[in-house]
């Protein structure tokens, strides 16, 4: 028999053995190539961060060169707005409205943004040819005064007021690139930093000698205004240097500063109606700065909204309620009325009607609604409490068959007593409901008289032909 062991140790590989060597080669080669490809990948990755996270560097040094009251300059407010309502998913969480309050150039005209020294647009830079965008977003926020809490929004800051809070400059910026490792297609890189508001150099200033600038007037967190009619606010301020330059951010229409005094004035339009957040600024020669900001509520005049156009009716003797509603108006509302029927009156502070009628009648009621700025608007309505009244309609029953007729009056004082007289055989009435009950025993007509007696006193008496077939 043929052996296929091999003998002679300078015979060469068999062809299986080749084969298989082959094969072997093969499959570590293919392994090898997957992970330099990935090895490739993430290194190109990481070069590619690298150069994005020097381009944040630099978009935060451009940032820093600028005096911080030129931050905001030419980011105009529907440019801003357009830029957060639609931020890059890793910035959005630091522009949560309990995080951070959007901040705009007042003075700046729409569409400015995108060509401002800190662009709402992304500015785009190729680098070995692969194209990043720089991006800007800058908002306000405050941090309680001694301590090292986050800097939140004016809102999420409980309440506090001006001198119990510093405010800053959040400035985000963020730098973003294509990249097939990155979810999306697009890699992000993102830093940020706070700017205090008060110090106007935050890298440069040289200056020793200027006094803190502090804006000392305290604003209520919210003040109420109405359209139409003229206000004037003052402002003061302590210490700082030269002459001050203030200034205001979103002030309702009609309104305006003086630049030179800091005086607030101006009538707001009819279409002001609305919620403004303000913010008046005063800056140095040395460009420090401080700020008193408020929510400004402008209301417009009061008008009752309730319809007038149906008879309120309120039944005697029986408790009545009704609430009057009103828009516009600077709080608090006062609410006043005058002909509303006896046991009737109105609460001042809700405009809620209430009581017990006590007595029967028609009467032309006036409502008054006054707001703080004694502007009031009035309207007159109808009340009735009506009289006794009930009707009897006649019937066709069946004799032998179960019926049920409620005689139900209205008006008057309740509660009510009835009495019926003759009535088809088998058929009786509850004295205190008005229900005839019974089954009809015999066919004929009859002409049924019925009497209601208020609790006044007040009598009513009715009568139709019932017929039992």
């Amino acid at each position: 028999m043929r052996s296929n062991v091999r003998t002679d140790p300078e015979a060469g590989f068999t062809l299986v053995e080749t084969a298989v060597a082959i094969v072997v080669v093969l499959v570590v080669t293919a392994s090898l190539t997957g992970l330099f490809v990935s090895t490739t990948r993430l290194t190109h990755l990481h070069g590619d961060r690298q150069i994005a996270i020097q381009l944040a560097d630099d978009a935060m040094e451009r940032v820093h060169a600028l005096k911080v009251a030129a931050l905001l300059t030419g980011r105009d407010e529907n440019s801003v707005r357009a830029q957060w309502n639609s931020p890059l998913e890793a910035v959005g969480g630091m522009l949560a409205s309990g995080y951070t309050d959007l901040a705009y150039d007042a003075d700046a005209a729409g569409g400015d943004g995108a060509s401002a020294v800190l662009p709402t647009e992304p500015l785009p830079v190729t680098l070995n040819g692969l194209t990043y965008r720089q991006h800007f977003y800058i908002g306000t926020c405050v941090r309680p005064a001694g301590t090292t809490s986050e800097c939140v929004s004016t809102a999420a800051a409980g309440g506090a007021g001006r001198s119990d809070v510093i405010p800053f400059y959040r400035v985000v910026t963020a730098v973003t690139w294509p990249g097939l490792l990155c979810e999306g297609g697009e890699c992000a890189y993102v830093s940020s930093s706070l700017i205090g508001s008060k110090t106007e150099e935050p890298v440069f200033n040289t200056n020793t000698d200027a006094g803190e600038l502090d804006l000392t007037t305290v604003m209520a967190a919210t003040l109420y205004n109405d359209v139409t009619l003229p206000v004037t606010l003052e402002f003061q301020s302590s210490g700082g240097t030269g002459d001050l330059k203030w200034s205001a951010v979103n002030l309702p229409p009609g309104v305006s500063i003086d630049s030179s005094t800091g005086t607030v004035s101006g009538t707001p339009t009819t279409a002001a109606a609305g919620t403004y957040a303000t913010r008046v600024v005063v800056t140095d020669v040395y460009d420090q700065q401080d700020y008193v900001a408020w929510t400004w509520n402008i209301r417009a005049l009061p008008v009752i909204s309730t319809s007038n156009t149906a008879t309120l009716t309120a039944a005697g003797g029986t408790a009545y309620t009704r609430t009057f509603a009103a828009t516009g108006g600077s709080p608090a509302l006062v609410w006043t009325a005058t002909g509303l029927p006896p046991g009737l009156g109105i609460a001042p502070a809700t405009g809620v009607v209430s009581g017990t009628p006590a007595k029967l009648g028609t009467y032309s009621t006036t409502i008054t609604v006054t707001d703080s700025y004694q502007q009031a608007a009035s309207k007159t309505f109808t009340f009735s409490v009506p009289a006794l009244a009930m009707s009897v309609a006649g019937q066709t029953l069946t004799a032998g068959t179960a019926a049920t007729i409620t005689i139900a009056a209205s008006g008057g004082f309740k509660p009510y007593t009835y009495v019926a007289t003759n009535l088809p055989t088998g058929l009786t009435m509850d004295g205190s409901t008005g229900v005839v009950s019974g089954t009809p025993a015999a066919t004929g007509s009859w002409t049924v008289a019925v009497r209601v007696t208020d609790s006044a006193g007040a009598i009513v008496n009715k009568s139709a032909t019932w017929k039992v077939t």
